[in-house]
């Protein structure tokens, strides 16, 4: 369809710029010039831009942002993050127990359904999704929250989880 076309429609994106053109011209088209108009108003924005996961050496992959929840759209407070990386597998509480998240960036595979929200009490600041050989669109869902929860989220994609093994060896198990 014509919307696919535009895949990132979230306000302030480009296409969202562009579905909003496409949609005053279909009106106008249908219900005339005279009858359309526009209504701007403000509100926080999510901006998916260019992350990267910056290894001690200066060694960098890119990260790329999930959807924000709800409202919520859940950037980090200051433009760079620094903390531990810690591999929670599929989140499960048995998979953390004894790590200390607090501050910290956590590993999950994407194929681990809403658990990501289980390790937000015990304070993580962000959540990197490592993307499995096959997923579905319940496993990318699953990765927002149906409240406004501040939680940065990002994929990081197989073609770059080599490196990502090379630097943390046994702590990526």
């Amino acid at each position: 369809s014509k919307f696919s076309n535009f895949s990132n429609r979230y306000p302030g994106s480009k296409g969202n710029v562009l579905m909003s053109k496409f949609l005053e011209e279909e009106f106008s088209r249908l219900a005339g010039q005279d009858n359309v108009g526009t209504i701007l108003f403000r509100k926080p924005i999510f901006k998916p831009g260019v992350y990267f996961l910056e290894f001690e050496d200066g060694e960098r992959v890119p990260l790329y942002t999930l959807a924000p929840n709800l409202i919520e759209v859940s950037n980090f407070e200051n433009s760079e993050f620094s903390g531990n990386l810690i591999y929670a597998g599929e989140g499960y509480l048995h998979e953390i127990d004894g790590k200390d998240l607090t501050d910290s960036a956590i590993l999950m595979q994407l194929n681990s359904g809403d658990r990501w929200q289980n390790l937000v009490p015990f304070g993580a600041q962000a959540i990197l999704f490592l993307e499995n050989d096959e997923y579905s669109s319940r496993d990318t869902d699953s990765k927002v929250a149906n409240a406004p929860l501040t939680m940065p989220r990002f994929l990081l994609r197989k073609e770059y989880q080599q490196k990502l093994k090379e630097k943390m060896g046994d702590d990526l198990s």
